[in-house]
């Protein structure tokens, strides 16, 4: 597995964001009805670890936890790993063993360049991506 990170550049007046992720989780976990305890059941992990999340004294949930998460509470994962990005402040890109050597020098070169493209070439790059989607 190789694995390209990238950051995102923030502000020391951007403090918010470090919550952005536990308020989110709090917000949804509240909606649908759980407690902490259920919601550590199901995530397999200590009440405790819940409650730092969620009150930002610790990391997001980790990419394992994401997908349970959701499913128990029933957010998107989107929005979940979007508040999780702006929380960690960067973007880790997972590429199989198995992808093709092309997998890898596109991936190198977008995590190279990333803070350079401007606008117009984002959007290209999310029409390719979404494309493929389909």
């Amino acid at each position: 597995m190789w694995r390209a990170q990238w950051r995102v550049p923030q502000n020391e007046g951007e403090c918010w964001m470090q919550n952005e992720f536990g308020k989110l989780m709090r917000k949804h976990r509240r909606a649908a009805e759980k407690t902490f305890a259920d919601v550590a059941t199901a995530l397999e992990c200590s009440v405790g670890y819940v409650a730092d999340v969620e009150s930002g004294r610790r990391a997001p949930l980790g990419d394992e936890k994401f997908e349970l998460f959701a499913h128990v509470i029933a957010v998107p994962l989107k929005d979940l790993k979007r508040a999780a990005v702006l929380c960690r402040g960067a973007y880790t890109l997972t590429v199989s063993k198995n992808a093709s050597p092309k997998a890898f020098e596109a991936g190198a070169a977008l995590a190279r360049d990333f803070g350079n493209l401007d606008d117009d070439a984002l959007s290209e790059i999310l029409r390719v991506v979404l494309t493929a989607h389909k």
